[in-house]
């Protein structure tokens, strides 16, 4: 029981760091965070311990509610990229409208 709850309050220790990174937007370090805690899950689901203890032990640390609030962070930082690259999608095309109508002007505006 020892390992499982070392391991869980490693577990929930890395996932607040992540959700303190991503608020804070030091996305560098998230995939080695994530790593780290794939390699927890791996160890814990090495280990032997029972069902009870391991939902004690996630209830007292408040494991589920962190995990939810680590989705619902990495979900609404996905739609605010998407968005992000929508308007520069949009940005572009303006752009490229732009450009090319210019250059046709010039054209246009020659004395023969």
């Amino acid at each position: 029981m020892n390992e499982l709850r070392e391991s869980l309050v490693k577990f929930n220790k890395l996932t607040l760091e992540i959700i303190s990174d991503i608020k804070e937007g030091n996305i560098d370090s998230i995939d080695s965070l994530m790593d780290d805690r794939q390699k927890i899950i791996d160890f814990i689901e090495s280990i032997d311990y029972s069902k009870e203890e391991f939902i004690d032990i996630c209830n007292k640390l408040k494991i589920i509610e962190n995990n939810k609030e680590l989705e619902k962070i990495i979900k609404d930082k996905k739609e605010e990229l998407r968005n992000e690259l929508g308007e520069l999608k949009v940005t572009r095309k303006a752009n490229n409208g732009y450009n090319h109508r210019s250059s046709n002007a010039l054209i246009f505006s020659k004395k023969i």
